[in-house]
């Protein structure tokens, strides 16, 4: 890939919810992670994320958007209800 970065290597521990990603949307999310993307503020945008792996915009954004709905969707609703039975016993 030239000008690009890729991360054929990206594999992930077993019975983490990114086992549950394509390869291309875990390798997505993996670039988008290390290279600040989700940072506040943002170390590169959109563009220049897409621009890294040579794809579109409108292509980043659907890969990111579906791993992180396959993600979250791994998140079992106890998990959630825990959560917040927590946070309301503090004082």
């Amino acid at each position: 890939m030239q000008g690009g970065i890729s991360l054929t290597d990206a594999h992930f521990a077993e019975g983490s919810n990114l086992n549950r990603l394509t390869d291309k949307q875990g390798k997505i999310l993996v670039l988008a992670y290390r290279l600040g993307y989700f940072d506040v503020p943002k170390k590169l945008n959109l563009d220049e994320l897409a621009s890294r792996l040579n794809l579109t915009g409108s292509t980043v954004v659907e890969h990111l958007s579906k791993a992180e709905r396959r993600i979250l969707a791994g998140i079992p609703e106890e998990v959630w209800q825990i959560r917040q039975r927590k946070a309301s016993n503090r004082p």
